[in-house]
């Protein structure tokens, strides 16, 4: 597991399902099959051949590498296990080459289809079908001269099936260095609010140093794509690039339903009051979302993206900063509103209703009972289902000190929703815990 003990929260069923930036990625396999999950827009598998030519393949991490008809193709290494294969062990990781172009495709620049692999065909695909990002055809990067018009180099990643010591499926997160659309921007912010005229906050995720990072930019929406609230994903009704977000937030898309446009946020002051999915309206509070990685497996250098969010549709959305402790069947949860490693976290504090169709007389377990952490409902009480090392639950709240837990559980005030290897950035919030 990432994290020695984590928070599992779930108030609807609501996820990412790494589809939040519209991509449509097609990643080669040399040696075994391309993962495809190819109809949520998150990585859509090709055909793992490698042209034969006279040279061979020539490896490369951007265009420029490979002849002025060819492109920088991403290829997975084919490894099977997380610790690597053979002697010494080959990890998981990327062996690109250079293809030729297609016929029939856009080039660098154009629009493309960013879902290549459903049913809409009205736009054509990348020529690189690893590169139509938000709905641009692009290339993979090491820095933003190698870029086309109008994007920069960026980060987003691939999650690799691969075996861990035990047998047990396990995912290696691999960065991907690509071109990421920043069309006419014109600097950086937090929220849309921050930007000027029409101009929009999107996010982007870049490498600095040896790290990773995440900030929000001032760009110019594009014409087609759908603002907050609307449908998005390519189960959407929408065509071409109406099935994407001009924020690139496209949250609980799966491969048989649709999402809905996001926005980012500095708070919740920032989101519109509610948010209307599936045809039920939510209220909305801010919240980050893990979007990167950062190619390891340690919680401290993972990287986020502060958005609005929907909570039950009861909640009141109190502030209970000051008690941390909320009336009825709500309970008062922690939002953290964070980047990168880089950057500090905030905190808000919201009262939530944990009432649900399922569970109508609320959650009946107290502090420090036995808990399932991977159930849709909270059934603690105190709003927290903490998940052991051994893959048990154990029920928890919020507190400022011991007085307020119950069931043998004390107070621990640093408590790492989001650890930082700097504590000062880190998310911290006082936890009660067995």
């Amino acid at each position: 597991m990432r994290r020695l003990l984590v928070v599992v929260m779930t108030l609807l069923l609501l996820s990412c399902l790494g589809a939040c930036s519209g991509d449509d990625e097609g990643v080669s396999g040399k040696t075994t099959d391309a993962s495809a999950r190819s109809v949520d827009g998150t990585i859509g598998g090709i055909d793992g051949a490698v042209s034969d030519t006279n040279s061979g393949p020539i490896p490369c991490t951007h265009n420029g590498v490979c002849d002025t008809d060819a492109f920088c193709a991403l290829y997975y290494n084919g490894v099977k296990r997380l610790k690597g294969d053979g002697q010494p062990p080959i990890l998981p990781g990327w062996s690109n080459v250079c293809e030729d172009d297609s016929a029939g495709k856009v080039q660098e620049g154009a629009i493309c289809d960013p879902f290549s692999n459903d049913g809409d065909q009205i736009l054509a695909a990348c020529v690189n079908p690893s590169a139509c990002m938000q709905g641009i055809c692009s290339a993979l990067c090491e820095q933003d001269s190698q870029c086309p018009a109008e994007t920069r180099c960026g980060v987003t990643e691939y999650g690799a099936p691969v075996s861990a010591e035990d047998g047990a499926d396990a995912i290696a997160w691999l960065p991907i260095d690509i071109c990421v659309p920043l069309p006419k921007e014109s600097g950086a912010c937090d929220k849309d609010a921050d930007c000027g005229g029409s101009q929009i906050c999107r996010p982007w995720v870049k490498r600095v140093a040896a790290a990773f990072a995440s900030e929000g930019r001032c760009v110019t929406p594009t014409a087609g794509k759908q603002p907050y609230g609307q449908a998005c994903g390519a189960s959407s009704t929408g065509e071409g690039l109406g099935k994407l977000c001009d924020s690139t937030l496209c949250l609980y898309a799966s491969a048989k339903s649709a999402g809905v446009c996001s926005q980012l946020c500095e708070s919740s002051k920032d989101c519109p009051d509610t948010l209307t999915y599936n045809g039920q309206v939510f209220p909305t509070v801010c919240d980050s979302l893990l979007t990167n990685h950062a190619g390891t497996s340690a919680p401290e250098d993972d990287v986020y993206l502060p958005h609005c969010v929907a909570v039950n549709q009861k909640s009141s959305r109190d502030d209970c900063e000051a008690k941390r402790a909320c009336a009825g069947t709500e309970a008062c949860r922690a939002y953290t509103i964070t980047w990168g490693p880089d950057k500090a976290s905030a905190l808000e504090f919201r009262c939530v209703e944990l009432k649900t169709l399922t569970q109508p007389e609320g959650p009946t377990l107290d502090d420090g009972a036995s808990c399932d952490p991977f159930a849709g409902d909270i059934a603690c009480k105190g709003g927290y289902c903490l998940l052991n090392t051994n893959g048990t639950g154990v029920c928890g709240r919020l507190c400022k000190d011991d007085s307020a837990c119950g069931g043998g559980t004390t107070c621990d005030l640093k408590f790492p929703l989001i650890p930082r290897s700097d504590e000062s950035k880190a998310a911290l919030v006082g936890m009660c815990r067995g």
